[in-house]
């Protein structure tokens, strides 16, 4: 009988209500609710998207697709079929402003039109972008036509991306690269080697692009504009440009680059 007597006083405390009165409060409208599908593997976009992204402007939740590690061409496109399912898993019943899926060669590899219509399938009506898509509005925004990149990758990744750009308008005019194969490998690359790599670049180009959202560059961008004298443009960099963009802020953010101070535009 004390027994019962001590589980029913407990359950007497556990089941007290709150008393305080309280209004429902929504999230504020004047942040951007921004969506990111991240690779499995991947430890660096999304720290480097919090970097760059204003906390009072933006709020980034973040969702993963499986990838395996492995940055060949095969192992890039098998993505594709996990998209829809790592989106749907983005605070489903919420609204968010625009979503990125965070890989740059894997849209190559995948297709566009097939990232934004996986994505679109199970959040329709939100905005999608991807490195790729970004950095290319990025170069046309900075009158950049003609570049010098940087990448992690293998030989034929490296060869799918710069005959995109060159699809796109973008020439080519230089590429280096490290020569890795896994995610782990290319986010393992120090920011001073990356800077050291881009310096290697040909400088007679209207811009760098350092590819890959695994490269942990955020660092290097300022320093290497002013030592390059021209614009720097990264893969974590435009997606957090094109992001906000897409949600209706392009107000200036300091310390970034050329691309995220730009003025606002009509």
């Amino acid at each position: 009988m004390n027994g019962d007597k001590a589980i029913d006083e407990r359950a007497a405390r556990w089941n007290r209500r709150v008393s305080v009165a309280y209004e429902p409060t929504p999230w504020s409208e004047s942040c951007a609710r921004l969506g990111l599908i991240a690779l499995d593997t991947d430890h660096a976009s999304e720290r480097e998207l919090r970097r760059m992204l204003p906390a009072e402007r933006a709020d980034l939740f973040t969702t993963r697709v499986r990838h395996g590690g492995q940055c060949d061409v095969q192992h890039l496109r098998s993505m594709g079929d996990g998209l829809a399912g790592a989106a749907e898993l983005l605070l489903p019943g919420s609204e968010l402003h625009a979503i990125a899926y965070g890989c740059t060669s894997g849209t190559v590899a995948i297709g566009i039109d097939r990232v934004r219509e996986s994505i679109r399938s199970v959040r329709p009506g939100i905005p999608v972008t991807t490195p790729i898509t970004a950095a290319r509005n990025a170069f046309s925004r900075l009158g950049v036509s003609r570049i010098a990149m940087l990448t992690p990758y293998v030989d034929e990744v490296n060869e799918l991306l710069a005959g995109h750009l060159a699809s796109e308008g973008v020439e080519v005019a230089d590429l280096a690269s490290f020569g890795l194969n896994t995610d782990i490998e290319m986010t393992s690359v120090p920011p001073e080697a990356i800077e050291a790599g881009a310096l290697e670049l040909a400088r007679d180009v209207d811009g760098v692009f350092i590819c890959c959202t695994a490269l942990r560059s955020v660092d290097t961008i300022d320093r290497l504009e002013r030592r390059l004298d021209r614009p720097v443009v990264t893969s974590n960099q435009a997606m957090a440009w094109e992001l906000l963009r897409m949600a209706g802020d392009s107000a200036p953010i300091e310390g970034y680059g050329r691309l995220l101070q730009l003025p606002e535009t009509a």
